[in-house]
């Protein structure tokens, strides 16, 4: 891998992951750039002076091309309104995956071959769930009650006393969470429910879902899920945390009309992120492309 030239190195990781992946039986089908609905209340898309929006990830459009084929997946440039950084683009580029019939720890095998073929470090694990009973007093897996009691005592530990219950869990995961990859890859398991909707509820658990997360460095590298296979139960989480939007609505449609298996599991990987741990390399902007011809948003 050409570490001088940042572009040119993440070429070649693209490359990489295209070839690994058509090599492995995954079809490679687009999504759309422009889509006529905002994401949801919680998370907003780039807005288009024509009223349309910019995608941020392949998403939920990408699950519904489930459709066509049985593995699936999407190397394409996105766009958030993220202030930039050193580990935020506003244009950046994503894998998203999804498989027919798969499991969450289908997803995580798959996600570490790629991850691990690119990054050399130590690798660990880490429980949310049993992060929060250690430090928080809050048991997710047993305890009826353990959401309304997370939203007490992370409203009080980072004084946010109106804030969701989502965006709570994120702040969490940036501040407790993601430290402990310094210098590793720890593959984070046992996430709160509340952090994705469409996640699977845990068996046998009150209060997690089947979602994962890659960190390195600090850094969320890659996200993991299980998908709901209940629409109903999708739809009540989604409508509960702001997660609810007019493309959740068409996925649960294609679910209930059979146009799409109901089981599934996927990850979204940030290439450049992926890169930048890669090659050692400590600011995400310098995997920016044409530089002199963008702005800001």
């Amino acid at each position: 891998m050409n570490v001088e030239s940042p572009l040119v190195c993440l070429a070649e990781l693209v490359q990489s992951l295209r070839t690994t992946l058509w090599s492995r039986g995954f079809v490679e089908l687009p999504t759309a750039l422009i889509h006529e609905h905002d994401a949801c209340p919680a998370f907003q898309r780039v807005r288009l002076d024509d009223g349309r929006f910019l995608k941020e990830s392949g998403g939920l459009a990408l699950r519904c091309n489930l459709a066509y084929a049985s593995r699936i997946f999407e190397i394409a440039s996105c766009a958030r309104r993220d202030p930039v950084d050193h580990e935020h683009l506003q244009q950046f580029t994503m894998l998203d995956l999804y498989e027919a019939g798969a499991t969450l720890e289908d997803a995580i095998q798959l996600c570490r071959e790629l991850v691990t073929s690119f990054y050399k470090g130590p690798v660990a694990t880490c429980s949310v769930a049993e992060h929060v009973k250690a430090n928080l007093g809050v048991d997710l897996v047993n305890d009826q009650d353990s959401e309304a009691k997370l939203k007490i005592a992370l409203s009080r530990r980072y004084q946010k006393q109106n804030a969701t219950l989502y965006s709570l869990v994120n702040v969490y995961m940036t501040r407790e969470i993601q430290p402990l990859s310094q210098g590793q890859l720890v593959i984070v398991s046992d996430v709160p429910r509340a952090a994705e909707s469409a996640g699977r509820q845990t068996p046998n658990a009150v209060a997690t879902a089947r979602i994962a997360e890659f960190q390195i460095d600090g850094m969320e590298v890659a996200q993991l899920i299980e998908d709901e296979p209940d629409p109903d139960s999708y739809l009540e989480r989604a409508r509960a945390h702001g997660h609810h939007g007019p493309e959740v609505d068409t996925v649960v449609q294609y679910i209930r009309d059979g146009s799409i298996p109901s089981c599934s599991a996927g990850f979204g990987i940030g290439l450049e992120r992926l890169a930048m741990v890669a090659t050692g390399r400590k600011d995400i902007r310098a995997f920016m492309p044409s530089q002199d011809f963008i702005r800001e948003l």
